[in-house]
């Protein structure tokens, strides 16, 4: 009974008149326990007339009324109490009505808390809601904020920032699925994928988080031309890639991915790099592009041209794994350039320590 003592105390806060209809006048001793001294208790038994006499005419304008109706709600034609019904709020003891009361949600939530009632099962979680709660949010705010709590309340309230919680806590490899295992007991995993719906345009026969990343890295793969990639989702790959806490996590999916979707195969159809672009979503686009470079600079190819191609794979996600291969190259450009350059011949020592001092040291440094 405790609870809802403090649901009630919880309700005044926010209202002056509450009102309380039992038609099975099952919380009769509930009421006549609670107690407080700034809140008057009334109880309505063929006393309309008399009960909105004594709360209109109570001096103290904001004096707080507990209405106990020991019957079910009349019908508003019929409600003699309607004006003051407006006025305040409808107190429910149903679990769907206390969970409401006690995150401060106003009764227009309670199909929500009921779809999602296991949700406010732990006391924890509730509390946790109630601090993140504003007065401004709609249902889809609500879900998104619970969402969080179950994830782990750390977590930014946005669907990218659960999604790479969701991938950082998976392997790639692994069958179980961590949207369902975190949110599919408060049935919130539907709301949850018709969030990513909404924002990356994902449609999902099944959905599950790896339908979603592959979904996701066929959409970054410039050799699949049956997917295209959102612009959101451009935007969430380059954050996952930059974050610190989860960059790992897209080095482990984007490798599993390579072997899913082939990537292998799908490069020894090509013949020039310049079909990847500047995409980095695979760590073998910068392996091949690498070794076409290579052959491409013993067949003589222009300084130029192969050093353009370089440029473009600066900003690569894999450019720390690879940066010994295009720093060589680079080298070995610049050395065959001085070389073809170069007229190496002394016709003195002093001549030649003039000429090695003016630019022949570049050649070495090379």
């Amino acid at each position: 009974m405790n609870r809802i003592h403090d649901s009630l105390l919880r309700v005044f806060e926010r209202n002056r008149l509450v009102f309380w209809y039992d038609p099975e006048g099952e919380w009769s001793q509930t009421v006549d326990e609670f107690s407080d001294p700034g809140v008057t208790k009334l109880q309505v038994d063929r006393n309309e007339f008399g009960t909105k006499v004594r709360i209109v005419r109570d001096p103290d304008p904001n004096a707080k009324f507990l209405i106990y109706v020991p019957s079910s709600k009349p019908a508003d034609t019929e409600n003699w109490l309607l004006d003051l019904l407006l006025q305040g709020y409808e107190y429910k003891a149903d679990k769907a009505s206390l969970a409401l009361q006690e995150v401060g949600l106003p009764h227009v939530f309670i199909d929500l808390t009921q779809e999602h009632i296991n949700f406010f099962v732990s006391e924890k979680r509730t509390q946790q809601l109630k601090e993140r709660i504003d007065e401004n949010d709609q249902e889809r705010d609500v879900r998104l904020k619970m969402m969080v709590v179950l994830a782990g309340n750390n977590i930014a309230v946005d669907i990218d920032s659960l999604l790479l919680h969701f991938l950082a806590s998976s392997q790639p490899a692994e069958l179980f699925d961590p949207v369902e295992g975190c949110l599919g007991d408060c049935d919130l995993t539907g709301p949850f994928w018709k969030e990513v719906s909404r924002i990356f345009d994902y449609h999902g026969a099944t959905p599950s988080l790896r339908d979603f990343a592959v979904s996701l890295f066929r959409g970054a793969n410039p050799l699949d031309r049956q997917f295209s990639l959102h612009p959101h989702a451009k935007v969430f790959l380059q954050r996952w890639k930059d974050s610190q806490t989860y960059c790992e996590s897209f080095r482990a999916w984007a490798s599993q991915m390579e072997l899913d979707l082939q990537i292998e195969a799908s490069l020894n159809e090509i013949t020039d790099p310049a079909v990847l672009g500047d995409s980095d979503a695979f760590e073998l686009f910068d392996k091949f592009t690498l070794h076409w470079l290579s052959k491409s600079f013993d067949k003589g190819s222009s300084a130029v041209d192969l050093l353009e191609r370089i440029q473009k794979r600066r900003c690569s996600f894999w450019r720390s794994h690879h940066g010994e291969g295009y720093a060589t190259l680079q080298h070995a450009i610049r050395l065959r350039e001085l070389l073809d350059s170069a007229e190496i011949t002394v016709e003195s020592i002093e001549a030649g320590f003039a000429r090695y001092v003016a630019s022949w040291w570049r050649i070495d440094s090379a």
